[in-house]
């Protein structure tokens, strides 16, 4: 198997962070509501959220959820 760490970036100029939050759990919901079948040949074992963070960037907000898929070869 192998392991690949994705890193997902999202902006915002809503005010507060409950904007950008809101946008990383509709990716969250995305990525995990997914197949776990990739193609005839490898599957997603497992997702780990890493890191949710949000930071004051400027005038909005940086979102920054990283992720790590286990993937095996079927």
């Amino acid at each position: 198997g192998e392991q690949i760490t994705v890193t997902l970036h999202c902006w915002s100029l809503g005010p507060g962070k409950k904007e950008a939050k809101l946008i990383m759990d509709a990716v969250l919901q995305a990525i995990t509501g997914t197949k776990t079948l990739i193609d005839p040949s490898f599957r997603i074992e497992g997702i780990n959220r890493e890191m949710l963070e949000v930071l004051e960037d400027g005038p909005g907000y940086h979102g920054i959820c990283r992720f790590r898929f286990f993937i095996k070869q079927i």
